[in-house]
């Protein structure tokens, strides 16, 4: 069915069904770098992750400004929060690991977040998240 076939009582059923659906997988994610050190190297442990599913990690940093000078916003300041830094997905044996996060020089880890999620690759399906600071 094409999206433009659903309706909005649809949209909210579906949405409404997922919210109200008991998860039983959960991820952990703790560091094990020293504070602003690049890499940043991330260990994580997740439990009941259904099969078909994987595991991704996103580094988001926070308070990021911009300034444009054209377009629709030319002449604002705009501020940015969570933009993907680093992005990394891992697949089939979710269990537990350690990976390790190139991180730009530029990016202030102290203002980051690592958030890690649980997905089903082929429904897009969540089952499990956490967040972390950087640092």
């Amino acid at each position: 069915m094409e999206l433009s076939n659903y309706t909005a009582s649809h949209i909210g059923s579906v949405m409404q069904g997922a919210l109200e659906t008991e998860v039983d997988t959960s991820v952990t994610l703790w560091l094990e770098s020293e504070p602003g050190a690049s890499p940043v190297v991330v260990n994580y442990l997740v439990d009941g992750a259904p099969t078909g599913t994987e595991l991704t990690v996103v580094l988001v940093e926070r308070g990021l400004t911009s300034h444009p000078t054209g377009g629709e916003n030319a002449g604002k300041d705009l501020t940015h929060e969570n933009v993907a830094r680093v992005f990394t997905t891992i697949e089939g044996d979710l269990s537990s690991g350690q990976i390790q996060l190139e991180v730009a020089p530029e990016v202030l880890l102290e203002n980051c977040s690592i958030i890690g999620f649980v997905q089903n690759s082929t429904t897009l399906q969540y089952f499990g998240a956490t967040a972390v600071d950087a640092i």
